[in-house]
């Protein structure tokens, strides 16, 4: 059973980095979207672009290209795949609050000798 805890914590942080790092990546492909008129390939000669913005716009075609296969189960089946990363996210969410609140509870309980496996206190609660 802990070893099913381990690997739903591991999943768990592994969705939470993949979102942060697709919601970088889609913060960077939006700047290339709007600086898209610095791209080599549309830019005019009196264009003032910085090197910054020509890559944005770069790796915005690159994605373009990689995404394109795709644009129709994209486009159509749109809220299905916004609902499911959302409860893909909001469960990753919910595992590791648990987490935190089960490793909390276990510190409060135990105390200093919360991380010694196996270790269980002296009950001296007992009414003789």
């Amino acid at each position: 059973m802990r070893f099913l805890g381990t690997i739903l914590i591991g999943v768990s942080w592994i969705v939470l980095l993949i979102t942060s790092l697709g919601g970088i990546a889609a913060g960077w492909l939006y700047y290339g979207y709007s600086k898209l008129d610095c791209h080599p390939m549309f830019a005019k000669s009196d264009a003032a672009c910085s090197v910054l913005s020509t890559w944005a716009s770069e790796h915005v075609m690159i994605a373009g290209r990689a995404l394109m296969p795709y644009r129709g189960v994209l486009t159509s089946e749109q809220d299905i795949l916004l609902l499911s990363a959302l409860c893909a996210v909001g469960t990753a969410l919910l595992i590791q609050a648990v987490h935190r609140v089960l490793v909390r509870r276990r510190k409060r309980r135990l105390g200093v000798f919360s991380d010694v496996k196996g270790f269980r206190p002296i009950d001296l609660s007992v009414d003789s």
